[in-house]
């Protein structure tokens, strides 16, 4: 059946991405339903039929998501997929998954390709509407650091949760409410916005969190509440040069696993600020 995109994000993340499903190119997210758009969707829609009968009889899946796709600018195939390029305005992001991103199938909101020539890429999902005991799915990969330990590795601009299946809520740690939680501020002593909030690398072997902002966080944003510690860290675009404060022990081995992180952030955001957070109580 085709998914389009007014159907909200339940309906969508049922059953997860698979191998040969059509992804769209699109420039534009709506977050409400507007009926004049709306119509202007359905149109568009109208007219891909043709393209979308053809795909599926070489047994491509459509996946249409929701936000608008008002104009259809270009159809053609890509590595496997057909891409579908639409948008209200000319600035365009592909979405879609890279075949090398299975960890991430289910959940996905969006994915931008920022460099299309190292394939770096941000990922939005919806965390809102997921199950706590399958979040341990949102992980894109697995780093391991010089002593061997495993961490997995988060793109989540939309919120962090801990891999964990307890159900307790004290395990994820979201965006919005980063300021109320751990009292984080910028140079300037303002809230931290949601959207400066770029990733997050979890170590179930240390039980410690590292979040990943494209703001330069004030240092006195270590006198935080007994939930948490925070450290920063100083970092070049060659990586990270030192822990700004005297990290407690043990905590170390989380180091490599976060300039490996702090890489593929730089490379397409430019620098970004780190910070080190506790074990959450």
């Amino acid at each position: 059946m085709l998914r389009t995109p007014l159907m909200n994000m339940e309906v969508l993340v049922s059953r997860p991405y698979e191998e040969g499903d059509i992804y769209i190119q699109q420039t534009d997210v709506r977050r409400t339903s507007v009926p004049e758009v709306d119509e202007r969707i359905r149109k568009n829609l109208e007219n891909l039929e043709t393209e979308i009968a053809e795909a599926r009889t070489r047994g491509l899946q459509v996946v249409l998501y929701d936000s608008p796709i008002s104009t259809v600018r270009k159809i053609e195939e890509n590595g496997g997929r057909l891409l579908i390029e639409t948008g209200l305005t000319g600035y365009k992001e592909l979405l879609g998954i890279r075949p090398a991103d299975e960890v991430l199938k289910k959940f996905v909101r969006k994915e931008y390709v920022i460099n299309t020539s190292t394939l770096g890429t941000v990922v939005e999902l919806a965390d809102d509407k997921i199950p706590i005991t399958t979040r341990q799915d949102y992980m894109m990969g697995i780093l391991t650091n010089s002593l061997g330990l495993e961490m997995p590795v988060y793109h989540l601009p939309s919120g962090f949760v801990n891999p964990s299946d307890s159900s307790d809520p004290r395990i994820a740690v979201r965006r919005h409410i980063l300021k109320d939680l751990f009292n984080v501020t910028d140079g300037r002593h303002f809230e931290v916005k949601a959207n400066k909030l770029l990733g997050a690398v979890y170590s179930p072997t240390a039980d410690e969190v590292y979040f990943c902002f494209n703001t330069k966080l004030h240092e006195r944003s270590t006198e935080l509440t007994p939930r948490g510690k925070l450290y920063f860290v100083d970092n070049t675009r060659s990586g990270i040069r030192e822990f700004i404060g005297n990290p407690p022990e043990g905590l170390d081995i989380l180091y490599e696993g976060l300039s490996a992180l702090l890489l593929h952030l730089t490379h397409n955001w430019g620098e970004n600020e780190i910070e080190k957070i506790g074990k959450l109580h």
